[in-house]
């Protein structure tokens, strides 16, 4: 989908929705999946239903596994957000008379605990930022670094296009070696020994926030010091990172983040979680209960939070990753995305003062 702006991966994500759309009356498939069809996080029917993808589950505290039982679930972590600002947008549409009148847009929300490809997010490429970054570098003066990336699309596509471009301005890479959060211990330490050994003290950063925040723990374990950090907006603006107790690993760090932006209306909007409202969407009371540590007595949880949830618990008094509005310019990227496809609508759907609903939508044309 089309945007102006990108997001880190928040797990930045770093915004991870694909809208597509589609009439609710489907027709007779040919084909049967196998298995037990995932079922959706958050939905709402509609006239036309939007479907959103994020990675709500991306990280765990104290996880012990014995491979006796099932493992416990995944934290419920700042997604979340993301997919409160694409219903924001879909409600402030479905409540418009400007666009798609007499239309109702709904939704269906999945969870893929960070494993969807970027190429359907609703972001641009990072071409542009990767060159940037191999300007700003070049603009210090730096011509030999050695260089980090996340092992997924979004680190190994940039840093390829670093790597090209700083060649091109005459930087030289010591070292380009791929990272990710859930690495062996063994590949790990190769990296720590990398650095240790390399007579380069700038280091190009192409990593989201998650990958960073375990990356710097090791860091701070072997007590790595006194490297230039250049980061991508994945981790160098994120405020858990710079609240950390070892941030100081990265004193001096420079980098790209998105430009500031303001939604009215939208922070006041994710604030105003209902949970006991929101029964029928299983996302909201697991979120309640992640972000309070208690139980509602109808949860299926396997957490072992011991006090009960009242649904009643103060929002306003609580400081952490989902009251923290410092990603309101991601939050932005998916409402600009929302409203991408709700403009795309109206117009194949020839809308004025009321639309033709005759008309055959196809989800993959919409644009």
């Amino acid at each position: 989908m089309p945007s102006t702006q990108r997001w880190p991966e928040q797990g930045w994500a770093l915004l991870q929705l694909l809208l597509v759309a589609s009439f609710s009356q489907a027709e007779e498939p040919v084909c049967r999946q196998r298995g037990d069809p995932e079922n959706p996080q958050l939905s709402k029917n509609g006239d036309i239903m939007l479907g959103g993808i994020f990675s709500f589950h991306t990280s765990w505290k104290a996880r012990h596994d014995t491979y006796r039982q099932k493992p416990l679930p995944l934290e419920c972590t700042r997604d979340f957000q993301f997919a409160q600002a694409m219903l924001f947008a879909i409600e402030e549409i479905n409540n418009s008379t400007e666009i798609l009148p007499g239309v109702s847009l709904g939704y269906k929300i999945y969870d893929v605990c960070g494993s969807i490809a970027r190429s359907v997010r609703t972001i641009p490429s990072d071409f542009y930022q990767s060159r940037a970054l191999a300007q700003l570098v070049k603009h210090f003066g730096w011509t030999w670094v050695g260089a980090i990336r996340t092992n997924d699309d979004y680190g190994n596509n940039g840093m390829a296009t670093f790597t090209e471009t700083a060649q091109h301005l005459g930087i030289c890479l010591e070292y380009s070696v791929s990272f990710f959060r859930t690495d062996p211990p063994d590949k790990i330490k190769k990296i720590i020994d990398m650095f240790k050994a390399s007579t380069s003290k700038v280091i190009v950063a192409f990593l989201s926030h998650m990958d960073m925040d375990v990356l710097i723990q090791e860091l701070s374990n072997h007590n790595l010091t006194g490297y230039q950090w250049v980061g991508s907006e994945g981790w160098i603006s994120d405020s858990q990172i710079a609240a950390m107790d070892r941030h100081h690993i990265l004193d001096g760090a420079i980098g790209l983040s998105i430009p500031k932006a303001h939604v009215r209306g939208m922070r006041e909007f994710i604030l105003d979680v209902k949970p006991l409202n929101s029964t029928s969407n299983v996302m909201f009371p697991e979120f309640w209960e992640t972000l309070f540590s208690c139980k509602f007595k109808q949860s299926k949880s396997s957490a072992g939070n011991q006090r009960e949830c009242t649904g009643h618990e103060d929002l306003t008094g609580v400081q952490n990753s989902f009251t923290d509005m410092s990603l309101m310019p991601i939050f932005n990227n998916v409402y600009k995305g929302v409203y991408a496809v709700a403009h795309a609508l109206h117009n194949i759907l020839s809308c004025n003062k009321t639309c033709n609903n005759m008309v055959q939508l196809d989800p993959f044309t919409v644009s």
